[in-house]
């Protein structure tokens, strides 16, 4: 095993809270890191004194080691520095016919590729010496994808060799109208794409220096997967991107569906924990630490779950966090329990409560008591799970619908009541006029139970069965229109108008009577 990152990398048995040196470590080694990519991508002379600056920063017992680390690093860098050195003009050419060579491309596949690394089409830049960059046009890097040399479906890639005596490199695509890294005005580090792919020539040169922790999963196959698990959640972590939408094959490189499985697990748990810590304002740059220093899933689970900020008794702002992941996707809900376990809190039924009060009076989005009650079906049941009592959301619904519907409390209450078919092609709106005219109509008057919803709403107060009194014509005049048009009225047999006629007639004495 390599003594290389091992910090503090020892998981505490209390979860609760991490211990204040580890938490530093961690923020600090976040901060640490992505501020190295910032230096060694951005243009600019007297890097050294940057980065002595940035160890300076560090906690003193981690410094040493990581001076270490950017020893590796350098001499790593000043080797790959040395072999492009060799193909002044022609860096772009060289490169990627390193990987063309080592794929076993054919003297004419090779050729042919080759030919369309023209200047014009892909540039060169290294803002430190060892950092090679190649951007290559919109259309060669679509060319690149065809010809199976790049990754389909990406924006850049990097290249890397296990052994020395070959270059490590970026591709990154340039795309229209964008100015390209050669301009003096463009600051490389600023390319999410790009940071996320020289983390992984970082990672390559720290790994084949023997700086980096060797997995040590129970298989082979699985200490393989975890090793790139690992430095995938890392990139992630620093270009920002919401892991939960990255396929899994991307970052274990397998499609072992028992490792799928523990990684899958992982990967939730560590987003979960991101989201958490995010809803708390935490700069996420301080899970970079068990990402890169841990051994296995276990570990790494246990890492993040540590480093998640949640009050001993949940707060409604982490609960509130908690629901939103809940909506985004059910499954994570066991993700959420599992970490609230392992930080050994817990959360009220109050607490729950206000969160459910909250998102049901704020009714984003919501247009009629469906969606409402969709939604309060929804937080009842994340209550449910979370704290095992059962919410009284009958009461949560009538506090909500007082200010949303035009009805008394007591006539709420006999509108949820109503058959479920009914209630949920009501409207959420508070003006009695507007109300009866999206909700009382000749389409669905034909239904009994429909029939005496109309009645009871119509009746619910004086000021309803004036508007509602007020507003039959007009809507028998609305719907009859609608339903001629809807059966072709003017263009009917006889017969067939009759009967259109006749229902018609039927539907508006419905209305009359109500």
């Amino acid at each position: 095993m390599s003594d290389g990152l091992k910090g503090n990398a020892e998981i505490s048995t209390n979860l609760a809270e991490p211990n204040p040196s580890k938490l530093e470590l961690a923020q600090a080694s976040g901060r640490f890191y992505n501020s190295l990519l910032d230096v060694y991508l951005s243009r600019g002379n007297d890097k050294q004194t940057q980065i002595d600056s940035l160890v300076n920063d560090l906690p003193l017992h981690a410094r040493e080691l990581y001076q270490k680390g950017l020893k590796t690093f350098d001499i790593e860098l000043q080797e790959n520095h040395e072999l492009i050195a060799q193909h002044p003009e022609e860096e772009a050419k060289y490169l990627i016919g390193c990987v063309l060579v080592s794929d076993s491309r054919d003297k004419a596949q090779v050729d042919e590729i080759l030919s369309h690394i023209t200047p014009d089409q892909a540039i060169f830049v290294e803002p430190t010496e060892g950092v090679g960059i190649i951007q290559v046009e919109h259309e060669l890097y679509d060319y690149l994808v065809q010809a199976e040399v790049v990754t389909g479906h990406s924006e850049a890639i990097h290249f890397g060799s296990v052994a020395k005596g070959q270059p490590d490199f970026v591709i990154v695509r340039r795309h229209r109208n964008n100015a390209a890294l050669s301009d003096e005005s463009v600051d490389p580090s600023k390319n999410t794409s790009l940071r996320h792919e020289f983390h992984h020539l970082i990672w390559n040169f720290l790994q084949r220096g023997k700086f980096l922790r060797e997995p040590q999963e129970a298989t082979l196959e699985l200490s393989m997967a975890f090793g790139n698990f690992r430095n995938e959640l890392a990139a992630y972590i620093i270009d920002g991107r919401n892991i939960m939408e990255v396929d899994l094959d991307a970052m274990v490189y397998t499609d072992n569906r028992d490792i799928h499985k523990i990684a899958g697990s992982s990967k939730a748990s560590a987003y979960v924990c991101m989201e958490l810590a995010r809803s708390k304002g935490v700069d996420l740059s301080q899970f970079l630490y068990p990402a890169m220093t841990s051994k296995g899933f276990e570990e790494l689970n246990r890492g993040m779950v540590e480093l998640t900020p949640i009050d001993e008794q949940v707060s409604v702002e982490s609960a509130s966090a908690m629901y939103d992941l809940y909506g985004k996707k059910n499954a994570l809900l066991e993700n959420i329990k599992a970490i609230l376990r392992d930080k050994n809190v817990t959360i009220s039924s109050e607490t729950v409560r206000e969160v459910a009060m909250t998102r049901l009076s704020m009714a984003e989005g919501n247009t009629t008591m469906r969606d409402m009650q969709s939604r309060a079906d929804d937080l009842a049941r994340f209550g449910q799970e979370l704290t095992g009592v059962a919410l009284p959301m009958d009461d949560l619904l009538i506090q909500t619908l007082s200010g949303k519907l035009p009805f008394s409390e007591q006539a709420i209450v006999e509108i949820l009541k109503l058959p479920r078919k009914v209630r949920d092609s009501m409207p959420l709106v508070n003006d009695p006029t507007t109300f009866i005219r999206s909700f009382v109509s000749m389409w669905q008057v034909d239904d009994e139970d429909f029939r005496a919803s109309y009645s009871q709403i119509a009746d619910s107060s004086p000021e309803m069965r004036s508007v509602f009194d007020g507003l039959k014509a007009e809507l028998i005049a609305r719907d009859a229109n609608m339903i001629r048009g809807e059966y072709a009225y003017d263009n009917a047999y006889e017969p067939k108008k009759a009967k259109i006629d006749g229902d018609i007639q039927r539907k508006s004495d419905y209305i009359r009577s109500l």
